[in-house]
């Protein structure tokens, strides 16, 4: 019997000894903690010693601050916080209050203008028709995101933009309301090889390749120019060409049908019967475009279409 019972008083006084040794863990708050994350765990805003270190660790405090400011949070609020999620025995130390905010991390000029050739060589529609210049490239210093978006950037630009001159963009650094926008402008060049006069081309002509030679320019200056020579040949000048200019597309247009002027043979239509005379057309046209014309034998002038090289069709 007595030694059953010593050995229940034995039991009795491990299990005190225990209870009297088992420490506390120690939770020591920082006066200032800057978090990466989404959401502020105590492992980022204390120093945790003790046996329920691994367990408090990854305790949520709260939402990450949205903004550069960040937020400020009572040692009474975070220990509510602790308590909520861990039932062993804490003390806090440290800090009465702890200044949070979101780490951000500067992305270098020399990035961002790399960033900004590299959106408009990829986004230029000129990009398989010369060669791209990238010129006086305005970018703000002291740029900072948060570290987690610094390699998420993408570019916005304008539907609108002909890439040709002045081009700005705005390079894009997260989403939502944590979202940095960074706006980069350049001067773009574009040097192609087109068609230019190879001498004084008059209004009226019809060009040949005999009129044309090429010559690398910057398109910029002229954003309606004729890339090919093949698109100019067989047109008709529309204002007059000095030698060595770029051919534009307002310059040229499809030569008429039929010209001011030219004797043209007139068909009149009236239900299955058709009359055939001749007549001088008295403004240019082209196919199915209505013109007047001036019949020869009545002098009578009337207006008709154009259906074929000197034919105008006349309906009664």
């Amino acid at each position: 019997m007595m030694k059953i019972v010593s050995g229940i008083l034995l039991s009795i006084l491990l299990l005190v000894t225990a209870a009297l040794g088992a420490e506390p863990s120690v939770v020591t708050l920082k006066e200032r903690a800057v978090v990466a994350g989404e959401q502020v765990e105590l492992k980022d805003i204390a120093v945790i010693e003790g046996p329920g270190a691994g367990s408090l660790a990854p305790a949520v405090i709260l939402k990450s601050p949205s903004g550069p400011i960040g937020v400020r949070l009572s040692a009474d609020y975070i220990l509510k916080k602790i308590t909520a999620q861990y039932q062993g025995q804490v003390v806090l130390k440290g800090a009465r209050e702890v200044h949070i905010a979101r780490k951000y991390v500067k992305i270098p000029t020399a990035r961002l203008e790399q960033l900004y050739k590299d959106t408009i060589v990829a986004k230029s529609p000129w990009r398989d028709s010369g060669r791209i210049v990238i010129e006086d490239i305005t970018v703000p210093s002291g740029v900072e995101v948060l570290e987690k978006d610094k390699d998420a950037a993408r570019a916005k630009i304008s539907p609108h933009e002909d890439f040709l001159g002045r081009t700005t963009l705005t390079l894009v650094f997260g989403d939502g309301a944590t979202a940095e926008q960074v706006n980069i402008s350049a001067r773009v060049r574009v040097i192609v090889t087109v068609p230019v006069a190879r001498t004084t081309i008059s209004r009226g002509s019809i060009i040949t390749e005999a009129d044309l030679e090429t010559k690398s320019l910057d398109i910029s200056r002229y954003p309606s120019v004729v890339m090919d020579v093949k698109e100019c040949l067989g047109k008709r000048v529309k204002t007059g060409l000095r030698q060595g200019r770029p051919v534009l597309k307002t310059n040229i247009e499809d030569p008429p049908l039929v010209n001011r002027g030219d004797i043209v043979f007139l068909e009149a239509k009236a239900n299955s019967l058709v009359v055939r005379d001749r007549a001088v057309a008295l403004k240019d046209g082209r196919i199915s475009e209505q013109i007047p014309v001036r019949n020869i034998s009545s002098g009578k002038q009337v207006v008709g279409t154009i259906i074929a090289a000197s034919r105008i069709e006349v309906r009664f």
